[in-house]
């Protein structure tokens, strides 16, 4: 260790400046001088030995990065239509800059979406924050030199989503092969179910937001038919292929999938026969229906589900100052003329948080004469003989003073 330095108290004084005075640059230069000597003492290097600086310092990064990921997880959670774009707003301007934080992020989404598979609205939200993530340019790391040296939330989406069809299915090969020795069918349907179709539909809608390509669709659909061509016991991957492809939009190769269909169908004579047959039927309706409707917009929607999508996109979007555009947007997207499946639809969407908003909606339809008293009359009554809206009021008692008030308008 280094010697002790003792100085007398005269020379002290005579260094010590008075309390008017900038220190005096001699007093600095002794004060620099005993600070080298420190650093250089044998007792502070044996010190700094025993603190980890990289370990403290990468553990504050990892508290930081577990703190963003379950923020985001219990953002997640529970995700619903009212909710939704405080969510998306709050996930989006997050500042990621760990790649496997992102990466983290990213399959929290495709689980959630899995999870929701029985759960098409809620599906759709968890796809439309990763579109949002992807189509936003965020998260966005480079890897090295080349212009292709990079990664980022749709290169993560896609390997999330090629990965997990391979696990999948190896898996379910796996429980197909034990079941042909077991005949165990309680475990098998329950096993094989709800996390293969939750990925199929994964795949179906990011290829519908134009993330995941065409060509990855015509590799597992060639790669299932194949598997079952191989071995005919393989033949309810036929079902998980159903799943995606009736999720898929303007599939251009839809004609070849059903060609092998009808070719399969010949070699079997179980459930899946009548599903391959019922998809083929909505299939050839699908084109006589878009042959007489050629001249509506693409995006024109008749079903009880696409009054459900349009009214929740009309909450999300829901701006007091912007009605007109926004029911204007409603009715194009919808049927010329608006059906009584509107009004359930009204009604199963009813929260305490968005009456206002549907009350808003429902008046203006009857202003333009889109909608009538008596037609909320008619069907609610309807609602009300089949039970329909009992089963609203188990989650909303109040659902029945919402009735009321809608009725009234008309009056």
């Amino acid at each position: 260790m280094s010697a002790f330095i003792r100085y007398d108290s005269n020379f002290i004084q005579s260094l010590r400046p008075n309390k008017n005075t900038i220190i005096s640059k001699k007093l600095s230069e002794h004060f620099d001088w005993i600070n080298e000597l420190f650093l250089a003492s044998s007792q502070y290097q044996e010190n700094r030995k025993k603190i980890n600086y990289n370990q403290i310092n990468s553990q504050k990064w990892r508290n930081n990065n577990i703190n963003i990921v379950n923020s985001i997880m219990l953002m997640l959670n529970g995700l619903d239509i009212k909710g939704y774009n405080d969510v998306e707003k709050k996930i989006t301007n997050i500042e990621i800059k760990d790649i496997n934080n992102m990466r983290k992020i990213i399959e929290i989404l495709h689980e959630k979406t899995c999870e929701s598979w029985n759960s098409p609205l809620i599906l759709d939200l968890y796809i439309n924050i990763l579109s949002k993530i992807i189509n936003n340019g965020i998260w966005y790391y480079k890897i090295g030199d080349k212009v292709i040296d990079y990664i980022c939330p749709r290169i993560i989406s896609v390997s999330i989503a090629q990965k997990n069809y391979m696990e999948m299915l190896n898996t379910f090969l796996s429980i197909i092969e034990n079941f042909k020795k077991t005949n165990d069918e309680v475990t098998y349907y329950k096993v094989k179910n709800q996390k293969f179709i939750g990925n199929m539909l994964y795949i179906g809608k990011l290829y519908n937001n134009k993330i995941i390509s065409i060509e990855i669709i015509n590799n597992i659909c060639k790669d299932i038919i194949d598997k079952v061509n191989l071995n005919i016991t393989n033949i309810d991957l036929i079902e998980y292929l159903l799943e995606l492809i009736d999720t898929l939009e303007d599939y251009t190769n839809m004609n070849d999938v059903i060609v092998n269909l009808n070719q399969i169908v010949n070699k079997i004579s179980n459930r899946i026969k009548y599903l391959i047959i019922n998809f083929i039927d909505s299939q050839k309706n699908k084109k006589i229906s878009d042959s007489q409707h050629i001249k509506i917009k693409e995006n024109v929607l008749d079903t009880k589900e696409s009054y459900n999508n349009l009214i929740m996109e009309y909450l999300i979007n829901f701006n007091e100052s912007k009605i007109e555009l926004l029911v204007d947007d409603f009715l194009s997207k919808s049927k010329t003329n608006i059906e009584g499946e509107l009004i359930i639809s009204i009604l199963r969407k009813y929260s305490v948080q968005s009456e206002h908003k549907l009350i808003i909606l429902l008046n203006n339809l009857m202003k333009k004469n889109i909608v009538t008293n008596e037609m909320i009359n008619t069907k609610i009554d309807l609602y009300n003989n089949n039970g329909e809206i009992d089963d609203i009021a188990e989650e909303y008692p109040v659902i029945h003073k919402f009735i009321k008030k809608i009725i009234s308008l008309g009056e």
